[in-house]
Parts: structure tokens; sequence; C-alpha cells
């Protein structure tokens, strides 16, 4: 959760001061790969947002794993909801989806900003999002640039996970992270000290307006964003398989001879083994 007093949370209630007169507002999260970005970050927000500022639990469709999903919760909601996308760079991997990615934000802006939500998207870099994009419509960076794991007080192990892998204890200094955060101006000065290098970088001599730690997201939309995660990580590995079966018969596509599989409430194909959650012969 957010301390009040802390500088995430002066943050939030800035922003949630310039929606009440009537605008809307895009942030990005960025950070490498396994600092804490959602948990540490993105998460901890949402909760700060509604739980504090609102006053009303955070509902399912503010967290987007996908950017299908996340157009989606664009289409309901009311002025000043809160629409997050997760793992966005995930989608940025090869670069003809990139350029689609982009597109696909750029137009959903026009929803955020015609309804006046809240928005932040999750990134490894700022830089891949689209040059215009980013430097019209952020108006909030945060970098995180450094994690700590929880440590269990008995063995002292140090983890991930709710309890300790090692010796099964849920008593443990809480893990956090680490971050700072610019402005739409302090951000434009980063952008322009980026024109000409190579290699692009936040830290080119622009102090950040802010920093501070924020501790793991411990609160109610954990086991919904676990859920997310999971199924996600079911997908991958159906998508794996099937390019691997695929590749097998000579990159031919399967046809797919589905069957209803009651025990699991699934459909599988007799040909090549995939397995999906909805019936396909559904339109």
């Amino acid at each position: 959760m957010i301390k009040l007093d802390s500088n995430l949370a002066k943050i939030m209630n800035a922003i949630y001061t310039a929606m009440c007169l009537n605008y809307d507002y895009f942030g990005v999260i960025m950070g490498d790969e396994g600092l804490g970005k959602s948990r540490g970050i993105l998460l901890n927000c949402i909760d700060y947002w509604y739980n504090h500022l609102l006053k009303m639990p955070a509902p399912k469709h503010s967290l987007a794993i996908n950017l299908v999903n996340f157009v989606k919760n664009l289409e309901v909601g009311n002025r000043m909801d809160f629409r997050a996308l997760d793992e966005a760079g995930d989608a940025m991997d090869a670069q003809d989806y990139a350029n689609k990615m982009n597109r696909a934000i750029y137009k959903a802006y026009t929803v955020i900003r015609e309804k006046k939500f809240f928005s932040m998207v999750v990134l490894p870099s700022i830089f891949d999002l689209n040059s215009r994009f980013r430097k019209r419509r952020v108006k909030l960076l945060i970098n995180v640039y450094k994690r700590v794991n929880k440590i269990c007080k008995n063995c002292k192990h140090e983890f991930v996970e709710i309890a300790c892998p090692k010796c099964g204890s849920n008593n443990y200094e809480k893990g956090y992270v680490c971050w700072e955060a610019w402005n739409k101006k302090k951000l434009l000065e980063i952008l322009q000290k980026n024109v000409n290098r190579d290699i692009k970088s936040v830290h080119v001599g622009v102090k950040p307006v802010c920093s501070g730690i924020a501790y793991e997201y411990e609160g109610e939309l954990m086991d919904y964003y676990t859920t997310l995660k999971d199924k996600k990580t079911d997908e991958a590995i159906n998508d794996l398989k099937r390019e691997i079966l695929n590749a097998g018969t000579t990159n031919k596509i399967c046809k797919h001879t589905w069957v209803y599989l009651k025990r699991t409430n699934q459909w599988r194909c007799r040909s090549c083994g995939f397995e999906v959650d909805k019936n396909p012969f559904e339109n």
C-alpha cells in the first residue's frame, strides 16, 4: 500500500486535482524486466486511486495485460476511472507488431481523452513509444531502477513469492522498489537530449521531480492480477505448442478437428493437440 505521506501519494494527489478540473492523464511506468514495475508501482497506484481518492473498490476492468483487453476496458467506465495496460512491452518485441501497437495506443488515447480517464502503461522503455506520442501525450514518467526482494526473518532467504520457498514462513521483511519520476516538462528535456543519441537513456542530466521507494503490493487486486498472469502464461504455452506442431508438419496450418473435453471444460484438436477454452464452433 502507498503511504499517505509518500512522494508517490503526492503524485497521485496532484493528478487527481488536475483531473477534477476536467483533464485526462496518461503516464508511463518503465524499467528493466523483473524490477517490480507492476507490483511495486502500478497496482499500488490503482489501489490508491480508487480506495483513497475515489473512495470505492478498484474494479477489475481497471487493469489489463494485453492490448485487446485494454481496449475493451476503455469501452466502460466513468470520468476519472483508471485504465492500465501492464506488460505492453511484450507486444513490441517484433518490429512489425510494435508499429501496430503504437498505432493502437495512439488511437486508444482518443478514447482516454474524450472519457477523461487516468491511464498508465508499463513498458521497458519510454523510447518504445512512438516519438510524437511520447512528446505530446505522456504527462508522467516513472522509472523503476532497483528491486529489493523480501527477506525471510527466520532463514534470511530472499524471495518474491507469497511465502518463503525455503522454510515456508510468512514472517518476512517486505520487498520494495526504488523509483524516480519526471513530469511532462522534464520529460521533454530528456527527449530533446536524446535526439542525436544512438543509445537512448533517461539519465541525461535532467533531475527527477521526485523519487522514493514503494513496497510490493499485497492488496485486493493481487488475486486478480495473478489470475491474469497465469492465463497469459497458459496462452503463451498453447501458442508455442501450436507453432512447434505446425512446424513439424512442414509449416502447414492445422485445420483442427475439435473434440470436447468434459473433465477440463476445454476443446482439443485431435490432429495437433491444441487446446482452447472457448467453443470454436461459436462465432
